[in-house]
């Protein structure tokens, strides 16, 4: 197994939203011991982009798009435009996906 299959690896989620279905393909393998320490140094210092800034690392693609059909970009200042609610339901379906809080460093 070379390390390249291991930070590879892609796993689709879909999330029911308002009678909608989101599907999106995530990178599991983006959330590291690192980011997670760097997360909790954003969460102890009350940054409210710590939630868009993981979801910009482990988003590979989904089926958003703006109200005029284009697709929604997967960058930070776009999600951090995005409803709370919505961020932390995707935010509770990677937890799933990792088997850990990325946002909880004690987790």
């Amino acid at each position: 197994m070379r390390l390249a299959d291991i930070a590879n690896e892609r796993q689709t989620i879909r999330i029911d939203i308002g009678g909608a279905t989101l599907t999106a393909t995530v990178n599991p393998a983006a959330i590291t011991p690192a980011s997670i320490a760097r997360l909790a140094a954003q969460e102890r210092a009350a940054d409210p982009m710590i939630l868009p800034e993981l979801l910009a690392e482990v988003l590979v693609e989904w089926d958003l798009t703006d109200d005029d059909g284009r697709p929604y970009p997967i960058e930070v200042e776009a999600l951090g435009r995005l409803p709370m609610r919505f961020l932390a339901r995707l935010g509770a379906e990677l937890r799933g996906v990792v088997g850990v809080d990325p946002t909880n460093a004690a987790t």
